[in-house]
């Protein structure tokens, strides 16, 4: 995965500020986000989740495809669902494959386990009720 932010970070060198960026997961970023009044995501991943290397792959494609990712401009921290312990207590994160959405630091919108493109696509748009509900 560390690949992956190496080559999305001399893309963004090369090309610009992306629409969609993912970002690895730090509590000073979190806090930086807080602050930005922009909503933005946590993304609950595990190196061994099936489901979540579906998403991770949705990500991408959003990144890479203009057309597929227009109308998205936001952040996804991808935090570790194995080590981050204290952030899933503090949001009740379920379990891996949770996308969180935040704005203002307060919780936006939530969705576990969803590799359907266009429901990704409609949470990163803000287009999720938010009040906090799980999409299905």
């Amino acid at each position: 995965m560390k690949i992956i932010y190496i080559l999305l970070g001399l893309l963004y060198g090369f090309f610009g500020a992306m629409a969609l960026e993912l970002k690895p997961f730090s509590y000073d970023l979190k806090e930086k986000m807080d602050k930005s009044g922009e909503l933005y995501f946590i993304h609950f991943f595990s190196d061994w989740c099936p489901t979540c290397r579906s998403q991770e792959q949705i990500f991408n494609k959003l990144m890479a495809d203009p057309n597929m990712g227009k109308n998205i401009k936001s952040v996804i921290l991808v935090a570790n669902n194995d080590t981050e312990l204290q952030l899933k207590k503090d949001y009740l994160v379920p379990s891996q494959s949770f996308v969180l959405g935040l704005k203002n630091g307060k919780e936006y919108s939530r969705s576990v386990g969803i590799t359907i493109p266009d429901k990704l696509i409609a949470q990163l748009q803000g287009q999720t009720s938010p009040n906090g509900g799980l999409l299905k």
